[in-house]
C-alpha cells in the first residue's frame, strides 16, 4: 500500500512540474516579445528626437555665420563646388599664373620671411608686423611679433600639442607664462582674420584660387592686364580683378595679387570691399605681405619647440 501511494505522489508531482515548467517557458517569451516590442517602440520615438535637437544646434551657427560676415562687410562664397573654368572666361589666365606660383610655393621645404599684414576687424583696420618660420611637413609656424606686443611669441605645429598653439605675452600678461588656444577659438581669433593654420604663402595663395574659382561662375567680373611692377626692391607680376557690382556671390570688391617676377612666389595679396559711397574709394578688407624671405633653411623640430633656448617660453 505503502508502495503505491509513493508512486501515485512521485507521478503527480513530475507531472505538475512540467506544467508549471511549459508555462514558465511561455510567461518568459510573452514578457521577452513585449520588452522587445516597447524599446523598438522607444527608439523610434527617440531618434527624430536627435535630429531635432541636432538641427537646432546647427542653426544658430549658421545664423551666427552670416551675422559675422554681415559686420565685417564679406559676402558669402557659394557653397556649392566650384566648376571646371572655362579657357575663355577671364580669370582663367589669372588662376593660370596662380597655380604655377602655388608649385613654387610648395616646392619649398620651409622659410622665414617678415609678415607685414592689416586686417578689418569689427569694422577697424589692425597692423601687425611679425617674424615668422615656416615649415611644410609638418605643417609648423613660429612667430615672433615686432609691432605691436613685441616680443610676444606663438607657435604651432599640426598634429602636437593636443592640435592647440602656444603662446606667451609681453609686460603683465607675460605673468600667465605660455598659454594654449585651439586655432579657431575666440581668444585665438580676436586680431586675426583667419586662424594659424592658415598662415604662410601657400595658405594664404591656396585662398585665393579657391576665391577665383568660385568667380570663374560668373562672368560679372573685369580682369586687368598683368602689370610689373615692384614690392619694395623686388620685381612683382601684378594680377588685378574687380567685381564692379556687389553680389551675394563674390565676396571682394577687388583683389591684387603680386607674384614675385623670379621666384613666382606670392609675396602679397590685398582685397577690398565695395566703396560705401558711389565714386568713392574702395575700402582695404586684408592685407599680407612677405618680405626679407630666405628659402630652405633647413628648419627643424627644435625651431618650432618652446624649449628653444632662443625663445623666451
Amino acid at each position: 500500500m505503502r508502495k503505491t501511494q509513493t508512486s501515485w505522489r512521485r507521478c503527480w508531482s513530475r507531472k505538475w512540474l512540467r506544467k508549471f515548467m511549459a508555462i514558465s517557458v511561455t510567461l518568459t517569451a510573452l514578457i521577452g516579445g513585449v520588452t522587445a516590442n516597447c524599446r523598438g517602440a522607444a527608439g523610434a520615438v527617440k531618434k527624430p528626437a536627435r535630429t531635432k535637437t541636432a538641427d537646432k544646434a546647427n542653426r544658430p551657427t549658421e545664423k551666427m555665420a552670416r551675422k559675422i560676415d554681415e559686420i565685417e562687410g564679406k559676402k558669402a562664397v557659394p557653397k556649392a563646388a566650384p566648376k571646371s573654368v572655362a579657357d575663355n572666361h577671364p580669370l582663367k589666365p589669372c588662376l593660370t599664373r596662380a597655380e604655377e606660383s602655388l608649385q613654387a610655393a610648395k616646392a619649398l621645404k620651409d622659410y622665414s620671411a617678415v609678415l607685414f599684414k592689416q586686417e578689418m576687424i569689427q569694422n577697424k583696420l589692425v597692423s601687425q608686423t611679425m617674424f615668422g618660420k615656416f615649415r611644410h611637413e609638418p605643417f609648423s609656424v613660429y612667430f615672433k611679433f615686432e609691432q605691436p606686443y613685441a616680443g610676444r611669441e606663438v607657435i604651432y605645429v599640426d598634429g602636437l600639442n593636443k592640435g592647440k598653439l602656444l603662446a606667451h605675452d609681453t609686460g603683465l600678461r607675460s605673468l600667465a607664462g605660455t598659454v594654449t588656444f585651439l586655432p579657431t577659438s575666440k581668444d585665438a581669433m580676436a586680431e586675426n582674420r583667419y586662424p594659424i593654420t592658415q598662415a604662410g604663402m601657400a595658405k594664404m595663395l591656396e585662398t585665393i584660387i579657391t576665391q577665383w574659382q568660385a568667380d570663374a561662375q560668373y562672368q560679372e567680373i573685369e580682369v586687368k592686364d598683368a602689370v610689373s611692377v615692384k614690392v619694395g626692391d623686388e620685381p612683382c607680376v601684378l594680377l588685378e580683378t574687380i567685381h564692379p557690382q556687389p553680389r551675394d556671390h563674390f565676396k571682394f570688391h577687388k583683389t591684387l595679387l603680386y607674384l614675385h617676377a623670379e621666384t613666382k612666389l606670392p609675396i602679397r595679396v590685398e582685397q577690398y570691399a565695395w566703396p560705401e559711397k558711389e565714386g568713392g574709394e574702395a575700402v582695404l578688407v586684408e592685407e599680407y605681405t612677405y618680405t626679407q624671405i630666405k628659402t630652405n633653411l633647413g628648419l627643424t623640430d627644435v625651431d618650432f619647440d618652446k624649449t628653444n633656448k632662443a625663445y623666451q617660453f
